[in-house]
């Protein structure tokens, strides 16, 4: 594959990660409350885009319970997931286990996403001990797969 076409794609995952983020923020500000489940009482909660998280950002079925989104606002979405030659879903939103939206990258990995529940407006991203004017963070694994390095890793800060 060309590096224009890698550049492309990886470009359009990083755009993706700040939607997103933008899309969390969104919710935020409609409910006053983040899109996680009640029970969260931690001050930084880390999940991602294949986990219960994404009931609440995409809202696109007519029966889905109104407390993942009271007013039925779909603050997320994409285009549907594509099955690759490897087996895997890549590039866009696929439904898996008991209805959860998963969003993929275009190498078939969720994002991950931090969030600071507290509000302090400071939270520490997983690249280092500095702390970030950030309430929620975002990040993929980028061409390597490893959501640990970070040279080609999209991310939102």
């Amino acid at each position: 594959m060309n590096q224009a076409i890698i550049c492309g794609k990886s470009s359009y995952d990083a755009n993706r990660a700040y939607n997103l983020r933008n899309a969390i923020n969104a919710y935020y500000t409609e409910y006053r409350s983040f899109p996680l489940p009640k029970a969260i009482d931690s001050d930084v909660v880390d999940t991602a885009t294949d986990q219960e998280i994404m009931k609440y950002l995409i809202y696109s079925l007519p029966s889905r319970p109104p407390e993942f989104s009271p007013r039925g606002i779909s603050f997320f979405s994409d285009r549907p997931a594509k099955l690759a030659s490897n087996g895997r879903w890549i590039n866009g939103i696929k439904m898996i286990s008991d209805g959860i939206p998963a969003v993929y990258d275009h190498r078939g990995n969720p994002f991950l996403i931090r969030i600071d529940t507290s509000i302090s407006g400071s939270i520490v991203p997983p690249d280092t001990n500095k702390p970030t004017q950030e309430t929620v963070l975002i990040w993929g694994a980028g061409r390597d797969g490893d959501y640990n390095t970070w040279e080609n890793n999209p991310i939102t800060w």
